[in-house]
Formats: C-alpha cells, sequence, structure tokens
C-alpha cells in the first residue's frame, strides 16, 4: 500500500471506516436471525438465513482485511450448511454454534 498516492490512502481509509462503522448493524442483523433460529427450534431454513448473512460478512470482511472476522463469520456458515445435524444430540449441536457464533458476535464488537 506503500505505492499508493495519498489521496488513494485517503479514499481506502474512508471505506474501512465506513466498514467498521457498519458493524453494529451487522451484529444486530446477527441477533435477530439469533431469535429467530430459536423461536423456530433450528429449523433448516432459519439455519440457512444465518448462513446466507455469515456468507456475507465472511466475503466482506476478508476484501477489508479483516481476517479474523472472516473466518469467524465463515465457520458460522459452514456449521449452519454442514456441521448442525448431530441429531442424537441437538443440544451439542446448538451449544457449538451458538459458542462460534458468540465469537462472531465478540469480533462485530471491536470494531
Amino acid at each position: 500500500m506503500s505505492d499508493l498516492s495519498a489521496e488513494a490512502k485517503r479514499k481506502i481509509d474512508k471505506l474501512n471506516k465506513a466498514y467498521v462503522g457498519s458493524f453494529p448493524e451487522k451484529r444486530s442483523q446477527l441477533q435477530v436471525l439469533w431469535k429467530n433460529l430459536q423461536r423456530n427450534e433450528f429449523s433448516k431454513v432459519a439455519l440457512m438465513e444465518l448462513a446466507a448473512l455469515c456468507h456475507k460478512i465472511a466475503g466482506s470482511s476478508g476484501s477489508y482485511d479483516y481476517m479474523d472476522l472472516s473466518q469467524a463469520a465463515h465457520s458460522v456458515e459452514e456449521y449452519c450448511l454442514n456441521g448442525f445435524s448431530n441429531i442424537n444430540k441437538p443440544e451439542t449441536s446448538i451449544a457449538e454454534l451458538k459458542t462460534r457464533y458468540l465469537k462472531l458476535i465478540k469480533l462485530l464488537n471491536m470494531g
């Protein structure tokens, strides 16, 4: 980034600040989906809604070089899509998903 002009650096900084400024909205959207997930007893549809939002967060945060945030969002997404299948012990699946979700929320609080 040292090859960039001062103007380009200012524009990148402005975009980065705007992205970080979107964290409260992303956190709010996640919280709404989490409540919906609980209300709907972790239905497939509710899991897919959470996965879709996490997919968006993973992609955008990676683009802005927030790799911990990107990885946390991807972890929730992947668990919603592939890992939430322990039918014999759903409480285990819920606990693991909640752990991943809370990590993502924590990272969004740090922005």
